[in-house]
């Protein structure tokens, strides 16, 4: 059963996330800040990652690019939600990196698929 770690500030929509994510039946770990989750994911086991990009304290860019540099492999497992994904500025960060990008506003009904994808990042 694969292990997903959910990143979000929002204690509303990790719940949400975590809902969605345990109805698949894969295990969800919660972390509701960059270091958080740069510890739970460190801790190894994570098999895949939904991460909010604004956050207090550090963005999901900085949780990417820290957990990218620990794991190369990490990079193809992650996907970002944010309510910002129609900013440009972003959408160009995310580009860069290659990463999935959905909107929470919008595009929840698509974490399961966007994680499904990350999953097969793993092989």
């Amino acid at each position: 059963m694969p292990n997903i770690l959910v990143v979000d500030d929002e204690p509303d929509m990790r719940r949400a996330l975590r809902r969605l994510l345990e109805r698949k039946g894969w295990t969800v770990v919660e972390a509701g800040s960059v270091a958080e989750a740069l510890a739970v994911a460190g801790a190894g086991g994570v098999d895949a990652v939904i991460c909010d990009i604004m956050m207090p304290g550090g963005s999901g860019i900085d949780f990417y690019d820290e957990i990218v540099k620990r794991d190369k492999g990490m990079a193809r497992r992650i996907v970002f939600l944010t309510a910002a994904a129609e900013e440009p500025e972003v959408m160009q960060k995310v580009e860069a990196r290659g990463t999935p990008l959905l909107n929470k506003l919008y595009e929840l009904d698509l974490a399961i698929d966007a994680v499904t994808v990350a999953l097969l990042g793993r092989a």
